[in-house]
């Protein structure tokens, strides 16, 4: 059997659209709807491997996003600021409240200062590979992701690493 390629029209208008309707990756809804849209700008489908395109529409829109993300960034450096920054990702749900307040409680714990910010747009969670919340970034990095961690687990990720000898 020959090898082939075949085209989906109006793939990145559907992405486009899924990005700027803040729809997440992680959203039942949005393999179908993504199928649906594409149904529209043309393309056959079929009825029975409907969930097969949704799955893989859905992981190709996770390379959509990752791929904007990349682009979006500049190569400017800037210099570091002495205050941490955490990040909390998540809509402002119940385990977004409490990974928030486990967050504060281990800073008060360890007597630092940081800045902690909420962040709820999800385009921003895809941007800094976080793709369950609540995610907690500490200075940019993805500490965790999916789960509401514990205050000791937060202290230690919040100790300065020890000096090289």
């Amino acid at each position: 059997m020959g090898r082939f390629e075949a085209g989906i029209t109006g793939l990145d208008d559907a992405f486009e659209a899924a990005a700027r309707d803040a729809r997440p990756p992680d959203d039942p809804a949005l393999g179908p709807a993504l199928v649906e849209a594409l149904r529209a700008a043309g393309n056959y489908i079929p009825v029975l491997d409907e969930a097969a395109y949704a799955e893989a529409f859905v992981r190709l829109y996770l390379e959509f996003i990752a791929e904007k993300s990349q682009s979006s960034r500049t190569t400017v450096r800037h210099e570091r600021s002495t205050t941490m920054k955490v990040e909390i990702l998540g809509p402002g749900c119940a385990r977004c409240r409490a990974t928030e307040e486990n967050v504060r409680k281990a800073l008060a714990e360890l007597k630092l200062e940081a800045e902690v910010v909420h962040v709820t747009d999800v385009i921003e969670f895809a941007k800094r590979g976080v793709m369950l919340t609540p995610g907690v970034l500490i200075d940019g990095a993805v500490r965790s992701s999916g789960r509401v961690p514990t205050v000791e687990e937060i202290k230690r990720w919040l100790q300065p690493a020890p000096a090289p000898r």
